[in-house]
């Protein structure tokens, strides 16, 4: 069934945090990364180990089956591109010259600790160093923002959020819509809802997913 939904919010981190806050996810997705591109070469290797006589099709459908594997999350059986698979498949398969290719590490480059923009399928994490401040935002799609936090990166974003030790005027709201909300037809109704809040003394309300 579809569920047509977005996300977005501000939150102000505290000014000892903020530095370090950012330079940690940096790290994790530099791991992220190199972890994608050692997989990309198993995958590389057997693709070239097979015997000769598969169609390109059948290369691109074990390829698809073996990050499929990979996944341990709701959306695999549907065959939703999560956590980077899509960077994987590029990186092995040159669907234009219909070949299989080795990856390389320039496939998945680094980026620096001081990173303000991240992003992956349908989301994005945006810091604002003057204002000590990060954007999260997920556009609206089917499954959009259930999907967003089955990655990996988002779901170590949130992990942070939710050990930081929040001080005085930091904090902030993180809200979201979907379909069958808006068509409520009562007083009050269909309005945008809270999926997370931080801050001095804030409890995260329970997701609506």
């Amino acid at each position: 069934m579809s569920h047509y939904e977005w996300e977005s919010g501000m939150i102000k981190l505290p000014s000892a945090v903020f530095s370090k806050f950012r330079r940690e996810l940096s790290t994790f997705v530099n791991n992220q990364r190199a972890t994608r591109f050692q997989k990309a070469e198993v995958i590389y290797k057997n693709l070239k180990a097979q015997p000769k006589g598969k169609t390109f099709d059948e290369l691109i459908d074990m390829a698809q089956k073996a990050l499929a594997e990979q996944k341990y999350t709701p959306f695999a059986s549907y065959g939703q591109p999560v956590g980077g698979d899509e960077e994987i498949e590029r990186a092995v398969i040159d669907r234009a010259k219909h070949v299989v290719r080795r990856p390389l590490k320039k496939d998945f480059p680094m980026v620096p600790l001081a990173c303000d923009n991240f992003g992956g399928c349908g989301w994005r994490i945006e810091f604002d160093p003057k204002r000590q401040t990060v954007h999260w935002s997920v556009g609206e799609n089917n499954h959009a923002y259930g999907k967003a936090h089955a990655e990996a990166s988002p779901t170590q974003f949130f992990r942070m959020l939710a050990a930081v030790n929040w001080v005085r005027g930091t904090g902030g709201e993180i809200a979201g819509n979907d379909e069958y909300n808006r068509d409520n037809s009562h007083s009050g109704g269909g309005a945008n809802y809270t999926n997370f809040c931080y801050g001095p003394g804030q409890r995260n309300p329970r997701r609506r997913y």
